[in-house]
């Protein structure tokens, strides 16, 4: 039993101490746990202070730009992230036109041009981008530039694609002010040349065009492809082109028809490119004449600036020749020699007599008989002035057409026809038909219609002689001599000869050219219509055009005025094609057309086409073949237009594609327009929109 007793003892002394041991090992993890514990919740409440204060000194950061950017803006917060890119030119400021053209920026290539980030809105605030907290990249073509705002010149014409990035310095204070890339924007670039109104051109730009455009008139077209490429087209080549599609006796191919606007327009782009083979750097000014129209009188026209000697020269020259003559850029220059083309021409092959030398040998419309070879203007026409240069109200009128087949016809005439008058005139056949003094004429007051010395002696007169010219009535000298004291200028003439007045009679030839149905309309015609005598005067007085001035000719491309004439149309067609595109009007036909010249219409115009072809000169009294309502190649909406070959270009149009391809919108028309609206006709209560539907 002791034993048994002794035994219990032990085994709760070992329980005892097992128990000590226990609760001393439960106490050390226990207090393992605590201070674990305490060590994992220092750690996490240091992770959260660093943490709050990263974000306190964020927002602290944010709270302090929002502060700005609020009162910079007004309070009002942007609601996307984007950046705006513009650009300028140095000397010309911004485009106007550009806000009409669906690209972002616009500039002139072989010219410095400002681009710049105008704004740049991040996560709906505005920025300032000129802190130095951020840094610019652009990228175009290949080429990198820093900052805001750059100058870049670019060497060819064409719509790129170019891209901003804008970094952000980091607020991260783990790094080194590292740049984060916060946004990439891209832009798209329109390098095209800007056609702008001459008298907005800087000085030294101005006298860059007509340095430029006077080499076209003294280096051939040989020297000057060899000097400056195949671009270059001298003035003989042009003239010589123009003569050839508006001087030919079958019928008139660039002008009176559908086919007019197009013609020109192309052949102003190849005068244009010409230039630049020259100085890459200019573009062909246009001239809006309605600002003189609408300023000038006809008597004070000269006043204008277009004019001045080193611009294009006077108006109206009052020496006997009517040519310039102030000592200015064009006081020298002479139509070339037609001599080498005189007796190239196959009258059997083409259907027309030559249309390139008159009787002096001077590459000159043929039936033009000035012996002068200078460059010849008068503001009157045989004595009688009544045109005057197109207003804002002709503009107006023009814009506000329906129909292209309408603007058309109004291109061919009240919106561009009368600079030529005015600016041509003719001289040399002013003898009154019923004996009214020539300073009588000049001051016609009575109503067109009621007046014949207006009709017979005045602008008109010219129309109807080439209805007499190009049927075959009215011949005109092959050769004439140098006039002298003893053989006047007047001796070489054009006219009918007497053969056909005996063999048709003077009522058949003049019902024939359509011209009796035209002066059917005066008074005074149909008083003496079956008088012979009386109409036999009539046809003397239009069988020849006497001296006329250059500009009222098929010769008309010489004189260097012509050149920024047709930008003006082109640019007012282009005004209608915007704002049809816009929305802003309604409706526009487009379809091809130009309204029949209809002897009904009693229209003095030949409608159709007469053939040469078996008559072997102008010596030989066949009279070509006439018929009427036959098209006159060049008009049709699929003829083509075969002028881009003079300056290197294998580029093959038709009227329509051509049409299409000066869309002011298209990326591959390498020229825009300063502005496409005529904001000074406001002024003037010619507000283009006041009638629109």
């Amino acid at each position: 039993d002791d034993d048994d007793e002794e035994r219990f003892e032990q085994q709760n002394f070992v329980i005892e101490i097992l128990k000590r041991d226990e609760d001393k090992v439960s106490r050390e993890r226990w207090r393992n746990i605590v201070i674990g514990a305490i060590f994992r919740i220092t750690v996490f409440a240091f992770a959260v202070v660093s943490l709050l204060f990263l974000i306190s000194g964020y927002h602290t950061t944010q709270r302090n730009e929002e502060s700005v950017l609020m009162s910079s803006t007004n309070g009002r917060k942007e609601k996307t992230t984007s950046a705006v890119v513009d650009s300028y030119s140095p000397n010309y400021g911004n485009l106007k036109s550009a806000s009409q053209l669906p690209w972002d920026i616009i500039i002139e290539p072989n010219r410095g041009h400002n681009i710049k980030l105008s704004k740049f809105v991040h996560e709906g605030f505005q920025i300032d981008i000129k802190s130095d907290d951020y840094t610019i990249i652009w990228t175009i073509l290949g080429e990198e530039y820093y900052g805001p705002e750059f100058e870049v010149i670019l060497t060819k014409v064409g719509v790129f694609t170019g891209t901003v990035k804008i970094f952000q310095k980091s607020k991260s204070i783990t790094r080194k002010s590292n740049m984060k890339l916060i946004h990439t924007e891209e832009f798209s670039i329109a390098a095209k040349y800007i056609r702008r109104e001459i008298r907005s051109l800087t000085d030294t730009d101005r006298k860059k065009v007509f340095t430029a455009l006077r080499k076209m008139y003294t280096i051939s077209q040989e020297d000057g492809q060899r000097i400056y490429g195949k671009a270059y087209i001298s003035a003989e080549t042009i003239l010589l082109t123009h003569l050839t599609a508006a001087g030919m006796t079958d019928c008139d191919h660039w002008h009176d028809g559908a086919g007019f606007l197009t013609h020109h327009t192309a052949l102003t782009l190849l005068v244009e490119r010409s230039l630049q083979s020259i100085d890459p750097s200019i573009a062909l000014p246009y001239w809006d004449y309605g600002i003189d129209g609408t300023k000038y009188s006809f008597e004070n026209i000269q006043q204008s600036e277009i004019f001045q000697p080193d611009w294009f020269g006077e108006a109206s020259p009052g020496n006997a020749e009517h040519r310039i003559d102030d000592g200015g850029f064009w006081s020298d220059i002479k139509f070339p020699d037609g001599e080498k083309y005189a007796s190239t021409w196959d009258i059997a092959a083409t259907g027309s007599l030559n249309p390139h030398v008159n009787a002096y040998g001077v590459l000159r419309s043929p039936w033009n008989n000035n012996p002068s070879p200078h460059i010849g203007r008068r503001n009157s026409t045989y004595g009688v002035r009544r045109s005057f240069l197109p207003t804002c109200k002709d503009f107006k009128r023009c814009f506000q057409k329906k129909t292209l087949t309408e603007m058309k016809y109004d291109f061919n005439g009240v919106t561009h026809g009368p600079v030529h008058i005015v600016l041509g005139g003719g001289w040399g056949e002013d003898t009154s038909l019923f004996h009214r003094s020539t300073t009588d004429k000049m001051n016609v007051t009575r109503p067109v219609e009621d007046d014949m010395d207006y009709l017979l002696q005045g602008p008109i007169k010219v129309v109807m002689f080439k209805l007499l010219w190009r049927m075959g009535y009215s011949r005109c000298p092959e050769k004439c001599a140098l006039p002298t004291a003893n053989e006047p200028t007047s001796a070489c003439k054009c006219s009918v000869p007497q053969e056909y007045i005996d063999t048709f009679g003077v009522r058949e030839i003049l019902a024939a050219t359509n011209i009796s149905n035209f002066l059917s309309l005066v008074p005074q015609f149909v008083a003496h219509k079956n008088d012979d005598v009386y109409l036999l005067k009539v046809l003397r007085a239009l069988e020849d055009p006497g001296i006329v001035g250059d500009m009222l000719t098929s010769a008309a491309a010489y004189d260097p005025i012509f050149w920024p004439l047709h930008g003006a149309i082109e640019r007012l067609l282009s005004y209608k094609r915007l704002m049809v595109r816009s929305g802003k009007v309604h409706s526009f036909d487009e379809e091809w057309g130009f309204p029949d010249f209809k002897i009904s219409n009693n229209d003095p115009y030949l409608n159709g086409v007469c053939d040469w072809s078996k008559v072997a000169g102008p010596a030989d009294l066949t009279l070509p073949t006439c018929s009427t309502g036959v098209p006159c190649l060049g008009h049709g909406e699929f003829d083509n237009i075969q002028l881009f070959e003079l300056g290197g270009s294998t580029a093959q149009f038709t009227n329509r594609e051509f049409y299409e391809y000066i869309r002011p919108w298209n990326d591959d028309l390498p020229y825009v327009y300063d502005t496409y609206e005529f904001d000074y006709c406001q002024s003037e209560g010619a507000d283009f929109f006041e009638m629109e539907d």
